[in-house]
């Protein structure tokens, strides 16, 4: 009898343990659930304003957060990665050029790759230190080297335009991910702000995007006020300024700079090639 009763005990010990484990599976499963959903609608809203939807879309899929920031910043490294990709493991690089004008633009690409990412990068570290209060003071920089970004890959295909062969073409088919990622990647900046008050309030009201119209009276304010700065160098032909030429007061720029450096050109007629390098 006290075996039966033990084994009785037993018996329902067991059941109430796989009761809970199951109670705690569905839990599970549940949480797990609305965190993946809603990823997907964060997915989704980042990607909305973008020209590439699907590619936004599907370079995002790992991304296991709701967080507007961090989603932003794991689209510029899957561009930034895609760039490398294309050049550590294309065989378009490893490869011999046929000619000289097909190496020499392999060598531009090359370059201006390089300098791609490292505006991804910049961009990246922006967006980690975004704070939508300040939006003002980064969407200009942010806009600025994607832009350099879309420009850098247009110059490494424009490079191959006097070149035999379909050494172009592969080019053009190879970055065409990474062309998409960084339009998309201007399109989500230039939308910044709206999107933090969409995902963060969910407010019907707050999920308008910011147009273009919009983003560039937002900008054009910025440029507005940089008038009233005080200018780190000036440029005047009748020696009233520091220098005479446009391209000795660039070349005064500090190197690794990473503050405003504001260059008054005074009127008048300046015949130079003026260059700007990275700084």
């Amino acid at each position: 009898m006290a075996a039966k009763a033990a084994v009785a005990g037993l018996a329902a010990i067991l059941v109430v343990a796989m009761v809970v484990a199951v109670a705690v599976g569905i839990t599970k499963k549940h949480n797990e659930g609305e965190i993946s959903a809603g990823s997907t609608k964060a997915v989704q809203s980042i990607c909305a304003p973008t020209d590439y939807i699907d590619t936004c879309e599907k370079s995002l899929s790992d991304a296991d957060t709701t967080d507007p920031k961090e989603l932003i910043k794991a689209a510029f490294e899957f561009t930034e990665k895609n760039i490398g990709d294309v050049i550590k493991n294309s065989p378009l690089f490893k490869e011999a050029a046929s000619d000289d004008s097909t190496k020499q633009a392999l060598a531009i690409c090359q370059e201006v790759l390089d300098t791609a990412i490292d505006d991804l990068k910049r961009s990246f570290d922006k967006v980690g230190e975004f704070d939508a209060s300040k939006a003002n003071e980064y969407l200009e920089d942010l806009k600025t080297w994607l832009s350099a970004v879309i420009t850098n890959h247009e110059t490494c295909i424009d490079a191959f335009e006097n070149t035999t062969g379909d050494t172009g073409e592969k080019m053009k088919n190879v970055l065409q991910t990474a062309r998409q990622m960084s339009s998309n990647g201007l399109a989500m900046v230039s939308n910044m702000s709206s999107i933090f008050t969409s995902l963060q309030t969910g407010s019907a009201a707050s999920r308008k995007l910011l147009s273009e119209e919009e983003a560039d009276l937002f900008i054009s304010k910025k440029q507005r006020s940089l008038l009233a700065l005080q200018p780190n160098a000036v440029v005047a032909q009748d020696g009233s300024g520091q220098f005479k030429t446009i391209s000795a007061a660039i070349a005064s720029v500090p190197q690794k700079n990473n503050q405003m450096f504001v260059i008054h050109v005074k009127a008048g007629v300046y015949k130079e090639s003026v260059e700007i390098p990275r700084r």
